[in-house]
């Protein structure tokens, strides 16, 4: 959760990154006062990686 709502209409689904290294997937905002992502620390046991574009 961020403590102020960057997110903009249609980046749901998005990729979130922090300092380069990809956080987590968009999941939406509420009150225009957050928005909010789910983590994919858990990726891993699902026997994926996550693509980063440099």
């Amino acid at each position: 959760m961020t403590w102020n709502d960057i997110s903009s209409g249609g980046d749901s689904g998005g990729p979130w990154f922090d300092g380069g290294i990809a956080q987590g997937i968009h999941a939406g905002a509420i009150d225009d006062e957050h928005s909010f992502f789910t983590r994919i620390s858990r990726v891993g046991s699902l026997d994926a990686y996550v693509v980063q574009g440099g």
